[in-house]
């Protein structure tokens, strides 16, 4: 999702700390509320409010499209000082390539239509540059300064809550750009399937498909772990914690009552936040689940053009045998010396053993090439068997061997 979808700011925050980085810190729930506990401690410029959302992001970088997976950790105070840590797990570079075949393909079928097919390729930037990395932490600084700055929650403990709800809803609606990722080579697949568009970037492809399956996974487990522990509203506020469980799940044995939207002010955010949670890991998983089929039929089809392959390899080893293989025996039993030169009826004759083949072969693969990339090399074969042909019959003809 472009940075420029955030909504326009309303309020600005007295005092926001923003950082993002890349890592993928494992705070144990433990230390969390030991954070929480220091900050009531500390009087209203210590840190009383935590969340942990997950975060979904579709930026730009030199002008590609870039997917980010993390999640961010919000800490308030009473005081109004707001602290957001982006913590980066992984991201990708995703940009449009065309293959050489595809290139050739467009050329002549761009004359008659303006449209270039290409196809995606997501490419992870783990082993990337320190600069891509910084680039790429900025401008996830920038969205979360965005969306901080447009959140109008005025009392300190209602900001963490809707901070969270807002970045759990725009990861959800990013998972409709990795749909339209998955629809892109889902179609590339279904079009180089075909016989008369066949290529072949087969291993790009699953490649590709493979890594969007790991954005999911990633993502998924983010979203999953923020349903789990109720994106960690237990370090500050255990009683909202195990009420909503128990409203999630009444069969839950505890001593707190369901939570209801009096419990909290910020109680219906907090639920709207998990809800967003749930509908993006489901999303995800259907998507993943979606993948694995499509890497079970890229399969099925790599199976089937592989027997296309051995039965079009078989046809050429029989033309093969037919132009050559007879002529040289025709040759070999009669030598070349008894046709030679072409200037009677009955040598004519006698060389149609040697011509016939030759012209059966070069007229079938020019006539009943297969389709594919593999088209255009047997009608050069077939051409060149005729011009070989003909220099055969015109040298025959022109310039005889002389017995010695």
């Amino acid at each position: 999702m472009p940075i420029e979808s955030v909504p326009a700011p309303t309020a600005v925050s007295p005092i926001t700390d923003i950082h993002a980085a890349f890592d993928f810190p494992r705070i144990p729930s433990v230390d969390l509320k030991k954070v929480i506990i220091n900050g009531k401690a500390e009087g209203p410029d210590g840190f009383s409010d935590l969340r942990i959302a997950p975060t979904l992001f579709i930026i730009d970088v030199d002008g590609q499209q870039s997917i980010t997976v993390g999640n961010c950790q919000i800490l308030t105070s009473a005081s109004g000082r707001t602290q957001i840590s982006a913590h980066v797990v992984e991201s990708w570079t995703i940009k449009n390539t065309q293959s050489a075949t595809s290139r050739r393909k467009s050329r002549r079928t761009d004359r008659r239509q303006n449209t270039t097919t290409k196809q995606l390729e997501a490419t992870s930037i783990a082993e990337s540059s320190s600069d891509i990395r910084n680039e790429i932490t900025t401008s996830v600084e920038k969205i979360l300064r965005l969306l901080t700055d447009s959140c109008t929650s005025e009392n300190h403990l209602d900001r963490a809550p809707e901070i969270a709800k807002r970045l759990c809803e725009l990861s959800r609606n990013n998972v409709a750009e990795i749909r339209d990722l998955r629809y892109g080579l889902e179609s590339d697949l279904a079009k180089s399937s075909r016989d008369s568009l066949a290529t072949e970037n087969y291993t790009n492809m699953v490649a590709n498909l493979l890594q969007l399956n790991v954005i999911c996974g990633r993502a998924a487990d983010q979203a999953r772990e923020a349903v789990r522990e109720g994106l960690w509203v237990h370090g500050p506020d255990s009683e909202v914690y195990h009420a909503y469980r128990k409203l999630q799940d009444p069969s839950i044995v505890n001593a707190f009552e369901p939570a209801n939207h009096e419990m909290r002010t910020w109680m219906r955010i907090h639920d709207a936040a998990i809800r967003q949670c749930q509908q993006m890991q489901l999303q995800l998983e259907a998507e993943s689940t979606s993948i694995h089929a499509l890497l079970s039929s890229a399969s099925s089809v790599s199976s089937s053009r592989e027997a296309d392959a051995q039965t079009r390899f078989n046809l050429l080893v029989g033309l093969v045998s037919i132009g050559l293989g007879v002529p040289a025996l025709f040759l070999a039993l009669y030598s070349a010396t008894i046709l030679l030169p072409l200037n009677t009826s009955s040598k004519i004759m006698s060389f149609l053993p040697v011509a016939i083949p030759l012209l059966i072969a070069s007229l079938f693969a020019l006539f009943m090439p297969p389709q594919g990339s593999t088209r255009k090399y047997w009608i050069g074969s077939g051409l060149v068997t005729l011009l070989v042909f003909g220099v055969l019959i015109v040298v025959a003809i022109g310039a005889p061997i002389s017995n010695p």
